[in-house]
């Protein structure tokens, strides 16, 4: 999912990168839709800006989905719960984060309250996919410098990577990422205006996200290789992880599940052996004297004897011998 404001929405980058991602054999965007694509691009808008130059993606909608917001800022998306909507249409495994212009150039935030917006959007990916894998960008440059937005660029800027190593550490399972768009991206060359990339600046965003997303997709294929190793529910709260109980380090040993496979198997021979032989004993000597049965489910309750009890009780009542025999023996 690549999430954004109108540098994800109304740029070239994007089907840029489908095209190197295709080059490389991530997609198979020829195939579509006789078999799916190795990548799905998700997101609720749609398309590509008329003024991207070809290859364009053929892949239907799924390589011209995004979400991208034309004038969005990240303190606006996060406080307005609008991200889980958007991930409940489009599940992501990985989530590309280019955010912050908007609140440097038109809000004027500082670093740290556009950081705890990404903190709180990653904390909304994680509840919506426990093994996320996102991507945030260091943001390209602005020619806008009247009241400091350049600096304010480069404040967010060198702030990110720590922030980034914070989440890495409190996370499990899920993880963050940082890809510089700053470094070499000349404003003056890059920019089509004070805020966007042009073509040349298009490419270089392109460029820098294709290892970053070739790396982060053999993440979450490992994930899915080793899936269960450590899992969440779908509230995001971490499963217990399997334990080495005592006996377990040697197979077959106490507490393995074939320990326990076999102890069940003995249970239900234990409860089958006595059912048939209290079947048999019971239909030479019920018919005689009724309290005799009525004695054998007193007796058998305090031995834990479940089965044979309530066979007994069945067979005071209703006594079904020949036409319950075989029914018996098979359960």
């Amino acid at each position: 999912m690549p999430l954004g404001d109108s540098i994800t929405a109304i740029t070239c980058w994007r089907p840029m990168l489908w095209s190197l991602l295709n080059s490389s054999s991530l997609v198979s965007d020829d195939a579509w839709p006789k078999s799916p694509p190795k990548l799905d691009i998700v997101g609720s808008q749609y398309g590509v800006p008329p003024h991207c130059p070809p290859p364009r993606p053929t892949n239907g909608p799924l390589g011209l989905r995004h979400e991208g917001h034309s004038g969005i800022q990240a303190t606006f998306m996060a406080s307005q719960g609008l991200l889980p909507q958007w991930l409940e249409t489009s599940p992501a495994d990985i989530v590309s984060v280019i955010l912050g212009t908007n609140d440097v150039v038109w809000a004027h935030a500082p670093p740290r309250k556009i950081l705890d917006a990404y903190t709180t959007l990653v904390r909304q990916m994680q509840a919506a996919n426990p093994k996320v894998k996102v991507i945030v960008a260091q943001i390209i440059p602005t020619r806008r410098i009247r009241n400091g937005e350049e600096k304010g660029v480069e404040a967010l800027n060198a702030a990110i990577p720590e922030w980034a190593r914070l989440m890495n550490h409190t996370s499990n399972g899920s993880s963050v990422c940082v890809v510089d768009l700053w470094t070499g991206f000349d404003a003056e060359r890059d920019l089509r205006d004070d805020l966007h990339p042009n073509l040349s600046g298009d490419r270089l965003i392109a460029a820098r996200l294709l290892p970053v997303l070739r790396d982060t997709m053999e993440a979450v294929k490992k994930d899915r290789e080793e899936g269960g190793r450590i899992s969440k529910d779908e509230k995001g709260n971490v499963d217990a992880q399997i334990k080495i109980q005592p006996g377990m380090e040697r197979e077959g040993g106490e507490g393995t599940p074939e320990s326990h496979e076999e102890s069940g198997k003995w249970q239900k021979l234990f409860s089958k052996g006595w059912a048939v032989l209290l079947y048999h004993w019971l239909q030479a000597k019920v018919e005689e004297d009724d309290w005799l049965a009525l004695s054998l489910f007193v007796i058998g309750w305090p031995l834990g004897i479940w089965f044979g009890h309530m066979y007994a009780l069945w067979l005071m009542v209703s006594r079904p011998w020949r036409d319950e025999y075989w029914y018996w023996i098979k359960i």
